[in-house]
């Protein structure tokens, strides 16, 4: 008996990131086997983000708020994207958008900070996609990563949701449809689920959530930076440079290159 305990335990710890549901998984895993592995998840009573997943098609998105003008979503994307707002290795450091392995959940909670700053009263939607999901990507040794959800920001523009995720795309806001499309491998299945603000990761319940404490969530983002950190070094980059006033979505002028011949 105690030895079946000890497995459910380091089968459960297995799917944890800092204490939190980790969306990484092995390129041979099935996104379903990665649900059915979290025994908080089975058995839940409340409205889980996963057990309110739907199909693209029957996604409504009427529940996300509202952006009217499209220069405004740009505006929040582009500071959220760029605050700079903790510290560590003695640098301002922004959310780590360039770590894509992990942590995408705690990213989509840490993006209210800077919207706050920026005097946002109205927080976005969490947008929850499920899938067998590959991403390609430079900021990865391999090029590529495999989650088995990812979590954005979301706002409604017009009839359309566009999804707030520099770590997929630096440079604007997606629409669902081409978001989806970054991750959808061979047109396999994929479901969603729309959230409100506060929904953290799988298990949360989608639209009646408890708070996640603050503390914890930045010391997450923390450890998530210095990870960014690391593999920024592990690309052969300078991460004083990427991680500071050079992110590889800034558009480099001559004064940028002369600088860096005299460093």
């Amino acid at each position: 008996m105690i030895l079946c305990l000890l497995l459910a335990l380091l089968s459960f710890s297995s799917f944890h990131s800092f204490g939190h549901y980790s969306p990484k998984r092995l390129p041979h895993e099935d996104y379903r086997d990665k649900f059915l592995g979290i025994p908080k998840i089975i058995g839940s009573k409340n409205k889980a983000v996963y057990r309110e997943s739907v199909s693209y098609e029957q996604l409504n998105i009427e529940q996300a708020p509202i952006i009217e003008n499209y220069e405004d979503l740009q505006q929040i994307f582009s500071f959220m994207r760029d605050h700079r707002f903790l510290n560590t290795h003695d640098l301002p450091r922004r959310i780590s958008w360039l770590y894509p392995d992990d942590g995408c959940y705690n990213r989509a909670e840490m993006a209210h900070i800077p919207m706050e700053e920026l005097g946002i009263t109205v927080l976005p939607a969490k947008i929850f996609i499920f899938g067998n999901l590959e991403v390609k990507t430079d900021n990865h040794p391999d090029g590529i990563v495999y989650w088995w959800y990812h979590v954005a920001p979301a706002y409604r523009h017009q009839e359309t949701l566009y999804v707030l995720d520099p770590s997929l795309d630096s440079l604007k806001p997606l629409a669902l449809a081409d978001w989806k499309k970054l991750m959808q491998n061979n047109q396999q299945e994929v479901t969603f689920s729309l959230c409100s603000s506060h929904t953290y990761t799988p298990d949360t319940d989608c639209y009646s959530p408890s708070m996640q404490e603050a503390e914890k969530i930045e010391d997450h983002q923390r450890d998530l930076l210095t990870k960014e950190w690391e593999r920024q070094v592990e690309l052969g980059r300078d991460p004083a440079a990427i991680l500071g006033d050079s992110p590889p979505w800034k558009k480099r002028t001559f004064l940028d290159f002369f600088r860096d011949l005299f460093r």
